[in-house]
């Protein structure tokens, strides 16, 4: 995600840690969850982040097995916690993922 997006999300001013902007936000659960997520979903694509679409990646988020790892309930909770739409964070969160997509291999 790009500082813009973090903060849009209830982050503050953004912080560099090697490399990668992280914003200063209580909701970084939230952000790490979905991210896991997205990567995990880009990895078992042919075309990697490219075209990911937030109905896809809400299909991985209900198989159990795929991911075993993510913690859901933040993911799922993401809407009570800091007011934004599930689809509407996940989509946010692709875009951001396909920004960085080429220097990650993804």
């Amino acid at each position: 995600m790009s500082s813009d997006q973090v903060r849009r999300f209830g982050g503050t001013e953004p912080a560099e840690a090697d490399g990668v902007q992280l914003g200063v936000t209580p909701e970084l659960g939230e952000l790490a969850a979905v991210a896991g997520l997205l990567v995990a979903s880009a990895l078992v694509r042919p075309e990697k982040a490219t075209g990911m679409k937030v109905s896809s990646v809400k299909k991985k988020l209900k198989e159990k097995a795929f991911a075993p790892g993510v913690h859901r309930d933040e993911v799922l909770d993401v809407e009570d916690k800091i007011g934004v739409p599930l689809d509407e964070f996940l989509a946010v969160s692709i875009e951001g993922l396909q920004e960085v997509a080429p220097q990650i291999d993804l």
